[in-house]
């Protein structure tokens, strides 16, 4: 009866925000004869809402568009019935400014994400929000993608997670099938939330929630404010980091990093990666990350945990082997006359 409840409470939250939407748009053509208004009528009409629908940063919201929705719906029922014969409204949604909402909020400096992880250990209570955090950290996939994983789509064993993302569907930019190769933490994690919801079709089930018996998409939003971190960094903001972090300070491919955040990504020649495509790398760079967000967590040293490490070490090695060979004095003196030359 509760869910029941909730239901019918958002629905009706959906139809006020509608009702205020039309009104608005009455606001300016609701005395003019429907069959009379036009197409540069109509645009007039949303690019002044738009110009009065600004975020902080002076940028549209997406107001004018949801209104230009719901003209264009009523031109429909109009035109159905013999009351006009066009549907102005219809065009007009690609004449408005793209709808901004600005950057989300995230933290991009390791001592700041540190200081995050640590403060995500302190979650009491449901494991759900605490492992929701630690996966949307560990994997910086789209919060949406996460709160519906699908223990179907799963492989434990292969250390796999592949699955078609909410926003791959209908975008150029994003691909329309995944695969998330999953770190020792990261299974482990999942290994635990099994003996909770192993049961039920997904991996974060939730008696409790409004909607998909999932959790919500303010779960892990909700918890972040409660941690001190409300317009510092929310569930997205994983993604910025993890981009950020890994290509200024760890330095590893775009390419890579590209294909781990669900975008696509070409060669040269314009040719498409498949899902599968660089697998073994992209395994072993989710590997470092999660170990670097280990050491990161718990103040180690994190020098390692860089692309270039290992290139760097065997360097390294190979100068202490001609020094043990040849002598420090020597060494010095060849390294001095390829200098000089």
């Amino acid at each position: 009866m509760l869910g029941n409840t909730s239901i019918l409470s958002n629905k009706l939250k959906k139809l006020i925000r509608k009702k205020g939407r039309l009104e608005l748009i009455c606001s300016y053509i609701g005395n003019e004869p429907i069959s009379e208004i036009d197409s540069p009528r109509m645009l007039k009409v949303l690019l002044d809402i738009q110009t009065k629908s600004l975020n902080k940063e002076g940028k549209p919201t997406d107001k004018a568009e949801r209104c230009a929705g719901i003209a264009s719906d009523v031109f429909v029922y109009a035109s159905a019935r013999g009351f006009c014969s066009t549907n102005p409204a219809s065009l007009i949604k690609s004449q408005l400014a793209k709808s901004s909402y600005g950057h989300r909020p995230a933290v991009t400096k390791p001592k700041e994400l540190a200081k995050l992880l640590r403060a995500i250990e302190t979650v009491e209570g449901d494991l759900n929000t605490i492992n929701s955090l630690r996966l949307l950290a560990l994997l910086f996939v789209r919060n949406g993608d996460l709160r519906r994983m699908r223990w179907s789509d799963l492989d434990l064993e292969a250390s796999r997670w592949q699955f078609k993302p909410l926003k791959g569907q209908g975008k150029v930019n994003m691909v329309k099938d995944m695969v998330v190769p999953l770190p020792r933490q990261a299974v482990a994690i999942l290994r635990e939330q099994q003996k909770i919801n192993g049961h039920t079709e997904y991996v974060f089930f939730s008696e409790t929630a409004k909607k998909h018996n999932i959790i919500s998409d303010a779960t892990a939003n909700n918890q972040l404010h409660k941690l001190g971190y409300q317009n510092i960094h929310c569930a997205h903001g994983f993604r910025a980091t993890a981009k950020t972090i890994m290509q200024e300070h760890l330095k590893y491919p775009l390419l890579l990093v590209e294909m781990a955040l669900g975008h696509t990504t070409k060669d040269p020649n314009g040719a498409a990666y498949g899902r599968f495509e660089y697998i073994d790398d992209r395994s072993d760079m989710m590997q470092k990350w999660a170990d670097y967000l280990d050491a990161l967590r718990d103040g180690k040293d994190t020098a390692e945990f860089r692309a270039d490490a290992h290139t760097k070490a065997d360097s390294t090695a190979q100068l202490q082997s001609l020094i043990d060979q040849l002598g420090e004095d020597k060494v010095f003196e060849l390294l001095n006359s390829r200098v000089s030359n």
